[in-house]
């Protein structure tokens, strides 16, 4: 009968010239590091997020965690001080951790951005509230309707609250960023990323112009993190890919 202490040996022998094989084949620029008894695990992958909308959004105003509509309101306020964009962007209410667990309206909203646009999104993307500027500017009215989406009304007025498919109507209007900012934004979430060991993201939604920029990005050598890139079915999507072919990399 083979003993335990004979194959914990065993076990450390072929672990040891495991290793030094592996050192062995690795190329010349790279050198093995010692883990010192810590725990080593390979890069994760996450096979559904949207990598880019994260770098996009850390630079919105960050809303989760609210108690209620007024300290969203306070919140706004304090990012518009030093964040001075044309557009203010939030995102993270929840009104299922307020007081009042109901939709708020855009009264107090107008009233602290009577001419800037102001867009708030909901903790899960499914719905949004709007100031009446942004409203404006989208086109969106009490007689707007669309297949899919829901625009809440009061007494016979928007609320601003835009539910599902209705938010396309809003961000149909709103400012593309440009390729500096979307640059600052992927490389942003990389950096967030990689501090948790997140090597691979499957990123769902993109546009052409983004998977322009994460191409010329990766050529550079800029951005490391290993994309799958899942395209947002819109026609002008639909009709460049079918003539282009698909971006590939060595990844």
């Amino acid at each position: 009968m083979t003993s335990l202490s004979s194959i914990i040996n065993l076990t450390l022998i072929c672990c040891a010239t495991a290793r030094r094989a592996a050192s062995a084949s690795l190329p010349s620029c790279c050198e093995p590091s010692e883990p010192r008894q810590k725990t080593v695990l390979p890069g994760f992958i996450d096979a559904h997020c949207h990598f880019t909308g994260y770098g996009l959004d850390k630079y919105k105003c960050r809303l989760f965690g609210t108690a209620s509509f007024e300290e969203v309101l306070e919140r706004i306020k304090e990012y518009d001080k030093t964040n001075k964009y044309t557009w203010i962007y939030g995102r993270g209410w929840d009104q299922n951790d307020w007081e009042v667990k109901e939709f708020p309206t855009n009264e107090k909203l107008d009233e602290a951005f009577p001419d800037k646009p102001v867009i708030l999104t909901r903790v899960d993307g499914h719905a949004l509230i709007a100031n009446s500027e942004a409203l404006k500017r989208a086109g969106i009215t009490v007689e707007s309707k669309i297949e899919g989406g829901k625009f809440l009304k009061k007494d016979g007025k928007l609320t601003g609250v835009l539910v599902d498919n209705a938010e396309e109507l809003m961000m149909a209007a709103v400012p593309k960023p440009d390729i500096r900012f979307k640059t600052r934004a992927l490389l942003e979430a990389q950096k967030a990323c990689f501090a948790v060991g997140l090597t691979t993201v499957d990123d769902a939604g993109l546009s052409k112009e983004v998977v322009q920029v994460i191409d010329e990005l990766q050529k550079a050598d800029t951005l490391k993190m290993r994309i799958y890139a899942m395209l947002n079915p819109s026609q002008a999507n639909l009709e460049h890919f079918v003539k282009k072919g698909a971006y590939k990399t060595d990844f």
